[in-house]
């Protein structure tokens, strides 16, 4: 337990927030489409800004501040109360 919670649990939660960045950031920049069209323009493209364009990009990167921060928080107090030597 001492292992995961002082090792595996930032990196778990890096890895969430990389994720759901990733979506974030790459649904402007790039085409996530099964098809690709090639008539369709990114919102990059278009010159939308990057926090109006869409709703469903704006709630991963919530979702993935939330989760990741969430889960380094908690982790830090188990490790603080489990193995508090006082």
């Amino acid at each position: 337990m001492k292992f995961y919670l002082k090792y595996l649990n930032p990196v778990a939660s890096l890895f969430i927030f990389g994720l759901c960045f990733w979506l974030f950031i790459g649904n402007y920049f790039f085409h996530f489409g099964s098809p690709a069209i090639p008539d369709y323009k990114t919102p990059y493209q278009q010159g939308l800004n990057i926090l109006m364009y869409d709703s469903l990009p704006i709630y991963f990167l919530a979702k993935g501040i939330f989760c990741s921060l969430t889960l380094f928080l908690f982790g830090k107090y188990l490790e603080s109360h489990l193995y508090d030597k006082k």
